[in-house]
Order: structure tokens, then C-alpha cells, then sequence
């Protein structure tokens, strides 16, 4: 740790995320950038949304009065693992042909399909060893995208640590697509693999409004699985009287002791998130948001992880992101989880 850190002072340059002084080995939360984007449907930009967090929370103010100086207990975000950056780049360079006709058959394209879906299963190991790393010290791992697939390798890794884990899914999207566009890991499909994949107890979806047949007709044969709290039905509760705080302890307790949060930054009011790739009409506030956490930790469950996800920043060319409003959003709510998680 640097001596000459002043938590009422600016970040010194060169410093860590939110200008911490930290090291990993200091730190009860290591946070792994993942700047991926193999399967993006609409508009681009967040493998660029850990650089740009990164640099737009050195603007974050530390001092929040509900969680004190939980920051002392140590942040740490570790540099992008090089091989995550080839990967990224490679599956790009394959992505923008296909983008063009994303339902082609053609057998040039469905071999590019199969080379992204082979980038991305390397992707997923990749995630799962780095957060089996961050386990394996007793810290609490957080996982910075980049597309919504990231989560898959996180999560596996947790939920072999707490098997009774519940995910927490904020988001606007169900995300529970099969193979959608031909993608084995698409961002479109993310929490389908993660139901098929690992064994976690269950799924508790809040803030969905964009979904497919397909997507409720599977949540209608999950048994309970899937639990959705959709955000129409979320403010028709509100507009006949009950309040958040209710709401929030009904969404607390379809949780189990462990807690997974898997926040897409689409699930959040698009004014917070204007660039994202696919912004969705509605969605929760902030502080609706900084409520629902303090309702899990009010409950006494224990957030083992969490990832946030989807942040595209807009000034990607000249990489100037301190006045980027999508990466000063992320980069509070980023700080909000981490609060959240150490108390």
C-alpha cells in the first residue's frame, strides 16, 4: 500500500481502480476485467468498458456514510490477462462478417460461427480459472465485462465453491435463448448455459421487459427455477401501493444464503446507460438498485460475487473516458456492488 494515499484527496495517477493504493494480496475484493464482445446483436463497445471504468473511477468518491471506509479493506482490479485480449481480438475480426448476416447459412459463415463458439469456450475456462485463483486467497472475486457471456465462467467457478447459490439477474433480457444466432455462448443465452451448466439452486431475474416466447415458455417449465420479477408487474405492485421495500424483501427471499449478483447494466433506466448495446425502455433506478442491495444485506445473505456487464462507453476512439457518462455510471455502480459485498 502507498503511504501517501489521501481517501479526501484526488487520485494519484498511475493509482488503482477508484484510486486506491491496494494490492491483491491486500484486498478482500479482486476485480477481473473481461473486455470481450464475440456475440454483441446490436451496437458495440463493451469490451472497451473496463478500460473505461477503470479510468472514470478515479472520479468516484470513496466516502459513502451507510458502508463508511469499507474501501480500506482493499479493492484491487488486475490487468486484463493477455490471453483474454488475443481472444478478444480474434473473435472481432471474425464477428464483423458475420454481423452483416447473422442468420446466413453460408458455409464461410457458419465456419466463423464455429471458430467465435471455440474462442468463447476458451473464454469461459479462462474466466473460471482467474476467479478459481481469486477463491482460492479467501477473497470475493468480481468479474468487469465486456458482453454478458463472462458470466458463465464466473459463476461455474462460484457455484463448485457454494453449491446452494442462488444468480441475482438484473437485467432487461431474460438471457435465456437457445444458441440464439448460432452462438453456443451468446450473451442472448448466457443464463441458459449457466442453468445447464452448473447447479446452482436457482435463477431470480429482476427488471426484464424485452423477451421471446421461447424465453417464457422456458421459465414455464423450469419448475421454479426461474424466478422472474418482471418490471411491468414490478410497477403495477408500486402503482396500487406497496412499496419497494416490500417488493425488495420478495425478491430477498427466493435467495438462498449464497448470492451470486450478475448485474447488466441494460437492466438500470437507460438514462444511466445510453450506449449500451441493446437499451430497453424502463428499468430500475439507482437507488431502487442501492435498496434492493440493502435489502440482501439486511437478510444476512452473503454475496459470494458479482459481475457487471454491457458498459459501452462512448469516446472509444480517442480513449478519453473521464467525462464518459456511461462509464462514470458504471463505474459508481461498480463501486455500489463492492460496498455491498464487503459489508
Amino acid at each position: 500500500m502507498d503511504n501517501t494515499f489521501d481517501p479526501n484527496g484526488a487520485a494519484i495517477e498511475g493509482s488503482g481502480i477508484f484510486g486506491l493504493p491496494y494490492f491483491e494480496d491486500e484486498s478482500e475484493i479482486v476485480i477481473i476485467p473481461v473486455p470481450w464482445e464475440a456475440t454483441v446483436s446490436c451496437g458495440g463497445g463493451c469490451s472497451y468498458g473496463p478500460e473505461a471504468i477503470l479510468e472514470a473511477s478515479m472520479y468516484t468518491e470513496l466516502f459513502i456514510p451507510k458502508f463508511g471506509s469499507f474501501y480500506e479493506k482493499g479493492i484491487h482490479m488486475r490487468p486484463v490477462n493477455s490471453r483474454i485480449e488475443i481472444l478478444n481480438k480474434k473473435s472481432k475480426k471474425l464477428t464483423r462478417s458475420i454481423r452483416k448476416d447473422p442468420e446466413s447459412n453460408k458455409p464461410s459463415l457458419i465456419k466463423k460461427r464455429n471458430a467465435i463458439n471455440a474462442l468463447s469456450k476458451e473464454l469461459y475456462i479462462l474466466v473460471e480459472q482467474e476467479v478459481n485463483s481469486v477463491l482460492k486467497s479467501g477473497k470475493i472475486p468480481a468479474v468487469l465485462g465486456g458482453e454478458h457471456s463472462v458470466s458463465l465462467g464466473a459463476i461455474s467457478a462460484l457455484n463448485k465453491k457454494f453449491p446452494d447459490m442462488s444468480v441475482l439477474q438484473i437485467d432487461a433480457h431474460n438471457d435465456l435463448r437457445n444458441n440464439f444466432e448460432g452462438f453456443a455462448h451468446s450473451h442472448a443465452s448466457v443464463m441458459r448455459n449457466v442453468l445447464s451448466n452448473t447447479k446452482v439452486s436457482n435463477l431470480v431475474q429482476v427488471g426484464i421487459r424485452a423477451f421471446c416466447q421461447e424465453e417464457s415458455e422456458y421459465i414455464e417449465q423450469s419448475e421454479g427455477r426461474v424466478v422472474p420479477f418482471y418490471d411491468e408487474d414490478i410497477y403495477t405492485k408500486l402503482f396500487n401501493n406497496e412499496t419497494w421495500d416490500s417488493i425488495c424483501d420478495q425478491i430477498v427471499s427466493n435467495l438462498s444464503e449464497h448470492v451470486y449478483i450478475s448485474l447488466d447494466i441494460d437492466g438500470m433506466d437507460p438514462s444511466m446507460c445510453p450506449n449500451t448495446g441493446t437499451p430497453v425502455i424502463g428499468g430500475l433506478s439507482f437507488n431502487q438498485l442501492q435498496h434492493l442491495l440493502a435489502a440482501i444485506n439486511k437478510s444476512n445473505k452473503s454475496i459470494a460475487g458479482f459481475d457487471l456487464v454491457e458498459v459501452a462507453p462512448v469516446s472509444i476512439r480517442n480513449k478519453s473516458y473521464e467525462n464518459d457518462w456511461n462509464a462514470i455510471c458504471g463505474a459508481r455502480i461498480l463501486y455500489e456492488l463492492c460496498g455491498s459485498a464487503i459489508v
